[in-house]
């Protein structure tokens, strides 16, 4: 068995009746056309029983292959997306067949975010409830208008003059709630993306090809300041 998995790696312990050497040869599906390597054994170094670390984070192609001339084992191969900190076994019987096991279910990956998204979720239900109580609390507060309330609340709005009418004035304008909310949504994901993206492999910017939400930070990021030089243009041209 592998020792002290680190995050995004899974051990794998192959147990050999083949009589000659076997080694383990790995490749990760984003290293597009690249060559099966050989995986370094961990530290018990036995001739027929080892086991390797492989990393988690992609599919991976497997591979057993003849110490001495690197010619792979027929019925060998396997294509596999690893678990984080899985254990799995490859047997291998005198005969060359191979039958894979898993000996420890990895764990799940995700629940950091589940918990994180349902905190999210959580606070946002509490707010719309504050929110709601208030304006209903106001609203019973508030003694109830009469008709002339009303009329002499409509005569004492603001008007403007214009070729001799009276013109209400325009409402001010209210901001727009959405894009302040993707504005601290880039803010928030580029610093995350920053400081790690919490080991996920969707939040780092993809190695070889594809696309992830760690490559949509930066045009994000234009596209808030375009939004943002827009804005002071108009409010200099108001001025």
């Amino acid at each position: 068995m592998c020792d002290q998995l680190q995050v995004n790696q899974a051990c794998l312990t192959v147990n050999s009746a083949y009589p000659q050497r076997l080694d383990v040869y790995a490749q990760t599906s984003e290293c597009y056309g690249c060559s099966l390597q050989p995986v370094p054994r961990g530290h018990h170094r036995s001739r027929h029983n080892f086991s390797v670390i492989l990393g988690s984070n992609y599919p991976t192609e497997l591979q057993l292959r003849l110490h001495h001339n690197e010619e792979p084992l027929a019925n060998c191969t396997y294509h596999k997306h690893l678990g984080e900190h899985g254990s799995y076994l490859l047997s291998v019987s005198n005969e060359g067949h191979c039958s894979w096991q898993v000996a420890e279910e990895p764990v799940n990956i995700y629940y950091p975010l589940i918990a994180a998204a349902a905190v999210l979720l959580f606070l946002a239900l509490l707010w719309k409830v504050v929110s709601c109580a208030k304006r209903l609390g106001t609203a019973f507060s508030q003694p109830s208008r009469s008709p002339s309330d009303s009329q002499q609340g409509i005569l004492g709005t603001a008007v403007a003059v214009e070729d001799g009418q009276a013109v209400p004035a325009a409402p001010p304008k209210k901001r727009l709630r959405s894009l302040d909310a993707f504005r601290g949504l880039s803010l928030v994901l580029m610093v995350f993306v920053n400081y790690g993206g919490g080991k996920y492999w969707f939040f780092h910017h993809t190695p070889w090809n594809g696309l992830t939400l760690a490559d949509l930070v930066f045009p994000w990021s234009v596209r808030m300041l375009t939004y943002f030089n827009f804005q002071m243009h108009q409010l200099c041209y108001l001025r």
